[in-house]
């Protein structure tokens, strides 16, 4: 599952409680993220708790949307078409959003590569 502020009522013995919308699985979390080869290409993304459906992924890179987001591997893996954008090494935030919640404030540091002209 994924996401935040479900709604939860629990039965016991025909006894019910009052609905309860505190229940919220646990944010996305990046463990490490691969560099785009050239302008415009793949960033891979390792993790946890980034769900199964592609409609519920949201990447951003300094805050700009990542392009056809997408899971890779369920729960683990998503990846998305990079920005293109001026090569200058220096470290650029990543944050990804599954289901309205977002992966850590600070989001994850990475260094862009030198981009070469065309796809490898």
């Amino acid at each position: 599952g994924a996401g935040d502020h479900h709604s939860v009522e629990v039965t016991v013995a025909e006894q019910q409680s009052a609905p309860n919308t505190a229940f919220g699985y646990r944010r996305p979390n990046i463990r490490s993220a691969t560099r785009p080869h050239w302008r415009g290409g793949h960033v891979y993304i390792r993790g946890s708790n980034f769900g199964t459906d592609d409609d519920e992924v949201v990447i951003y890179i300094d805050g700009e949307e990542c392009k056809q987001a997408e899971v890779i591997s369920h729960h683990s893996r998503v990846r998305c078409k990079a920005p293109p954008g001026h090569v200058d090494g220096q470290e650029h935030e990543l944050k990804v959003r599954v289901s309205g919640q977002s992966s850590s404030k600070g989001g994850h540091a990475y260094h862009h590569l030198q981009y070469s002209n065309t796809p490898p």
